[in-house]
């Protein structure tokens, strides 16, 4: 009996493990059997397949791997093939909804297609002087609590040898965000399905998006990191675009004279436009201007606001310099390399 203090722990682990792993089957059963009736119920079944699902013993996240998606004939632009996606923070009640999604490996089914999501990859790659996009990661989280009026939403996105990018919003006073989005989202997809949409269905979207201006803005950031699109872009523009005089010398000193000339008179006009709205446009410009032209690794965006800054106040930046400069100063925007 002396080894039995040491079997009992043992096999008490055991019976946990086993016991966790069947917990852990049923709540899958659960969950794949929620998730087709929401699909179902939303008329979405025909367009979601998975090779397999798994969810967490108490239903906190559930895991789907393989997964394809077919947007069909009006959303054919949404074919997706998916190697993992993670659903986790999922809540659906009256009060609070909230929803954290992972994508993992994505691919476009059809990158020839002219038109959604393969139209402005395509052509990114193109700028850049690649041929092929590589399968790419995409996060997305929301939460909306009505009781407290408060709704905060984030984004990750990272394009392998192209850029990432992350953001992030906290948002005040969303009363009644929920049936908002609800309605923004359904005119959307009403014009959308149509190829001369109603003068009704357009008033409803500017309806519905008027809704939004008394929303108050709280902490955001945003931030772009280059992976190599910027900086091979900036090249072959140098390369290609670039007029030289062959009677002029080295090749590489005119182009190199011709960036530090463009750079100057954007930087210039940059500053012109801005520096009456935003006392750090010449920081702001020059952070801009290095990571659009690959000599930095990016750029950041953070706002702050110290004083009450309402969504519909965005829309005045691009009007007087004095209301601009007094928006831009509540928000407390700050733009810097990376």
């Amino acid at each position: 009996m002396p080894h039995l203090k040491f079997i009992i722990p043992g096999a008490a682990c055991g019976v946990l493990l086993l016991g966790y792993l069947g917990l852990s089957s049923y709540s899958s059963s659960v969950a794949e059997k929620r998730l087709e009736d929401w699909l179902y119920d939303h008329r979405l079944d025909g367009m979601l397949r998975w090779r397999s699902l798994s969810a967490s013993p108490f239903g906190g996240s559930m895991t789907l791997k393989d997964v394809t998606l077919s947007g069909g004939d009006n959303f054919k632009a949404l074919d997706l093939d998916i190697a993992k996606v993670h659903i986790s923070d999922l809540a659906d009640e009256r009060d609070l909804k909230s929803l954290a999604l992972e994508l993992s490996g994505v691919q476009i089914a059809d990158t020839r297609n002219s038109r959604g999501l393969s139209a402005p990859l395509r052509e990114l790659l193109h700028e850049s002087g690649r041929s092929e996009l590589e399968p790419f990661d995409l996060a997305l989280q929301g939460r909306y609590d009505a009781r407290d009026e408060r709704a905060s939403f984030s984004f990750r996105l990272a394009l392998p040898q192209l850029f990432s990018s992350e953001g992030s919003v906290e948002l005040r006073n969303t009363r009644h965000l929920d049936r908002t989005l609800g309605e923004l989202g359904s005119q959307v997809a009403g014009i959308s399905l149509n190829s001369l949409p109603s003068m009704a269905l357009l008033l409803g979207l500017e309806k519905s998006a008027r809704g939004l201006d008394s929303i108050e803005l709280g902490e955001a950031s945003f931030s772009l990191r280059d992976e190599g699109y910027f900086k091979r872009r900036n090249a072959l523009q140098q390369r290609y675009d670039y007029s030289l005089d062959p009677s002029k010398g080295s090749a590489d000193k005119q182009r190199q004279a011709i960036a530090e000339r463009e750079q100057r008179q954007w930087l210039k006009s940059c500053e012109e436009a801005w520096q009456r709205a935003y006392k750090k446009a010449d920081q702001a410009c020059s952070s801009w201007w290095l990571a659009q032209n690959g000599q930095s690794k990016g750029v950041r965006l953070r706002l702050d606001p110290e004083s009450r800054v309402r969504l519909g106040d965005l829309a005045e930046i691009k009007g007087s310099p004095e209301r601009a400069g007094r928006t831009l100063e509540r928000l407390n925007l700050r733009i810097d390399k990376l």
